[in-house]
C-alpha cells in the first residue's frame, strides 16, 4: 500500500474527482489527502489550507492538476522550503493507482513513476485503416 502521504490538489473539484474514482475502482490509503482549490477561495487561503495538511518531517507528494496553475505553484513554493517535499504535476488516475501497490526507496523514487506512469497511461486510439 502507499508508502508516502500523497496530497491530491487541484482547481475546482479536482481533487473530489479523483478521490470518488478511487472509491469506485479501488481503495483510498489512510495517507492520502484531497484539497480543492475551490471557485471564488482566495490563494492565502488555499496556502493556509495546504500547508497544515503538510506534516513538519513527513515525506509527501503534492499532487495537482496542471503545470502553472494556483494549485501548481502554491505547491511549488511549498516543496521549494521543504526537503521532504516532491510536487507531481499533469499526472493520472491511473498512475495513482499503479503507484499506490507499487514499493519506493524513496520519495524521489515515487514521484518520478508518477510521472512515468502516467506518460505510459497516456495512448491515442484512431480509427485509421492499417496497410497490410
Amino acid at each position: 500500500m502507499a508508502q508516502y502521504t500523497t496530497i491530491i490538489t487541484g482547481h475546482g473539484g479536482f481533487a473530489d474527482g479523483i478521490k470518488n474514482t478511487l472509491n469506485l475502482l479501488s481503495i483510498i490509503p489512510d495517507n492520502y489527502k484531497f484539497i480543492n482549490f475551490e471557485n471564488g477561495m482566495t490563494e492565502e487561503a488555499y496556502k493556509k489550507e495546504l500547508t497544515a495538511a503538510v506534516k513538519p518531517g513527513e515525506a509527501t507528494v503534492l499532487f495537482t492538476d496542471i503545470f502553472g496553475g494556483t494549485p501548481f505553484k502554491v505547491c511549488a513554493e511549498i516543496a521549494y522550503h521543504n526537503d521532504k517535499v516532491q510536487v507531481v504535476t499533469g499526472c493520472n488516475i491511473g498512475s495513482l493507482m499503479e503507484a499506490t501497490y507499487n514499493s519506493y526507496r524513496s520519495l524521489r523514487d515515487y514521484a518520478d513513476d508518477l510521472v512515468f506512469i502516467s506518460k505510459n497511461f497516456t495512448q491515442r486510439l484512431g480509427a485509421e485503416k492499417v496497410n497490410n
